[in-house]
């Protein structure tokens, strides 16, 4: 099956079998391309996405990087969230407007409203906000450690 490049030269499978795998990069954050990123919708219509559009060149998305493979991994088992990153320059997403990196998004399972998130970027806001949605039922293996 054809696949896309990303700037960093990863493979990017069009096949939706591929998608829980080998997009998986440094951890359990799956990486799209705009392309694969609306396909992915499609296949995974009953699935939460939180979603961060990045470029590979913002200081700002490098440094959500460390906190956004966190949120995935907390998350890495769950059947109703993904935690995913589309790379902004691969082209546009159907209903999304991006005016600054880094950008979140939040995808509701069935087609629902997306909402972008403009809160706190550190890991303890980021599952409060899921939280609110319903999506997280903080018990205390969804709860962040307090450093």
């Amino acid at each position: 099956m054809a696949s896309a490049t990303t700037k960093s030269d990863e493979k990017i499978s069009d096949d939706p079998a591929d998608w829980q795998t080998s997009t998986r990069t440094g951890g359990p954050v799956i990486d799209f391309v705009a392309k694969n990123f609306e396909g992915y919708r499609r296949y995974s219509s009953k699935r939460n996405i939180l979603v961060q559009f990045y470029t590979q060149d913002s200081d700002l998305c490098k440094s959500l990087d460390p906190t956004w493979k966190e949120l995935g991994a907390k998350f890495k088992d769950r059947e109703d969230i993904a935690i995913a990153k589309v790379d902004a320059k691969s082209g546009e997403v159907k209903g999304v407007k991006i005016q600054s990196f880094p950008t979140i998004i939040f995808f509701p399972a069935n087609y629902g409203e997306v909402i972008e998130y403009v809160g706190d970027r550190k890991l303890d806001a980021l599952v409060q906000f899921l939280k609110e949605y319903d999506i997280v039922d903080l018990t205390s293996e969804d709860v962040p450690d307090e450093d």
